[in-house]
């Protein structure tokens, strides 16, 4: 059941997934390869002041690219022990961006939270994500960057929520599956999964000043800094048994703050875990989602 859904017009009153999401493999077996999908999947790689190294990531390129068009770019992200892969090796993702006219970005962000870390150097990943890998992706394709939406699974779902409430005029549209909303009130819980899997990740990413990690990334302080007008339009989706018990409630805390912001959105509560096959269910309705805040004038191409 679906439940909570807004119109686009107005608003209605890590992926830790018990480590599953670790992915083996190399992005050349990707790139090459005679099935004609691999073609579409291009795999690069940016020199990264903000980290002090080169970092590899995947393109999705739309079916017919023309260099000489300019086309929506979707930065599609990954959970906690995950990379650039996941999407491509257990989300289906070929195929289900196949009908439309987006370009998708996979980066690796290793488990950085998608946020400038306070306390190590070369951990500047909100820096990297909007700085380094977004020139180099305008640099490299036919992006249009009046056209942009964010959106990942897990602690990739956190990133987009938190990415899109910092940088509200870059992003038109951001998608969090079982986002994990909940992260900074899981900072220091001994009892906590969460904190035993990635405390030490965490810690680096938000730093010891818990009071100074809550005001810059805690989503439901951000969403009130934003003026209606100027949010990004909203795609959440959770298990209803999630096995990370506190995002199930931290995303309905979102929606309601959305809801009471006059923000547009839709929040969608479904039978499923904190698992692939609950995030690969949801990337086609996400993703058709993202097309009509994109694309308003397209029929999509299925």
């Amino acid at each position: 059941m679906r439940i909570g859904r807004s119109e686009l017009k107005s608003p209605l009153p890590l992926a830790l997934a018990f480590v599953l999401v670790l992915v083996t493999g190399c992005a050349a077996g990707i790139r090459s390869g005679p099935d004609a999908r691999s073609q579409l999947v291009q795999t690069d790689s940016v020199t990264s002041p903000a980290l002090g190294r080169r970092v590899a990531y995947n393109v999705v390129l739309p079916e017919g690219y023309d260099a000489s068009h300019s086309y929506p770019v979707l930065w599609l992200l990954h959970g906690y022990g995950g990379g650039k892969d996941d999407w491509l090796r257990l989300g289906n993702l070929v195929e289900q961006v196949r009908p439309y006219s987006f370009i998708v970005v996979l980066p690796s962000v290793e488990n950085s939270w998608y946020v400038d870390s306070p306390v190590k150097a070369g951990a500047a990943y909100e820096t990297f994500m909007t700085v380094d890998l977004y020139e180099d992706v305008r640099r490299r394709f036919s992006v249009d960057t009046t056209r942009q939406a964010i959106a990942g699974l897990s602690m990739g779902g956190y990133g987009a929520v938190i990415l899109g409430l910092r940088h509200p005029a870059r992003y038109r549209f951001v998608g969090g599956l079982s986002a994990a909303l909940s992260i900074l009130s899981e900072l220091g819980k001994a009892d906590s999964v969460m904190w035993h899997v990635g405390g030490k990740s965490m810690l680096i990413a938000f730093g010891p000043d818990l009071a100074q990690a809550g005001r810059e990334y805690d989503p439901l302080r951000a969403v009130s800094r934003v003026p209606r007008g100027e949010l990004p339009y909203f795609f959440l989706a959770n298990g209803e048994k999630d096995g990370f018990v506190s995002f199930l409630p931290a995303n309905r805390a979102f929606a309601d703050s959305l809801r009471a912001h006059g923000a547009r959105y839709e929040y969608h509560e479904l039978p499923g875990g904190h698992t692939w096959p609950f995030w690969k269910m949801e990337l086609a309705p996400m993703l058709e989602s993202a097309r009509k805040v994109l694309e308003p004038d397209s029929l999509g191409r299925h």
